[in-house]
């Protein structure tokens, strides 16, 4: 029962579930009542099947070697796939991603002289390029920039 506050939500969904429990239930009991109890002909006259398929097993040495084979194809061979696709896809794969930010790593720290004042020049003259650029559009003085007014 699922509860929300002080009353139980979804009740048809608890009494579905109490009918079924029920119905499980007494369904194993009588199961094992005509199994166990009441000795059923047709059960007596399975068990005498299965005693007489007994011999049969002599046959499941002759298929030895074919279930091996089956095994060998379907379960040791496939088993090696994610270590071969492993060694040959993604180990080769990250090392190219890890070459690659390393290079533009070192790229990066060429960049960084340490000096604040540096970024600082940096940032104001890229500033002034971006307000240049926004007052050229904006009249209409940059190149292919409002030549439809």
């Amino acid at each position: 029962v699922i509860f929300a506050g002080a009353t139980p939500q979804h009740e048809p969904f608890s009494v579905m579930a109490l009918l079924l429990t029920a119905l499980l239930g007494t369904g194993g009991a009588a199961a094992g009542w005509l199994i166990w109890a009441r000795r059923d002909p047709a059960a007596a006259r399975l068990a005498a099947r299965v005693a007489a398929a007994v011999p049969l097993g002599a046959a499941t040495a002759a298929l030895q070697p074919l279930r091996a084979r089956a095994a060998e194809l379907l379960i040791t061979r496939p088993v090696t796939l994610p270590t071969l696709l492993e060694r040959r896809v993604v180990d080769p794969l990250t090392d190219a991603v890890a070459d690659g930010l390393e290079v533009a790593a070192t790229g990066a720290r060429r960049l960084q002289t340490g000096r604040l004042s540096s970024y600082l020049l940096t940032a104001v003259a890229a500033t002034a390029l971006l307000a240049l650029g926004v007052t050229l559009a904006a009249t209409g003085h940059l190149p292919g920039v409002g030549l439809s007014r």
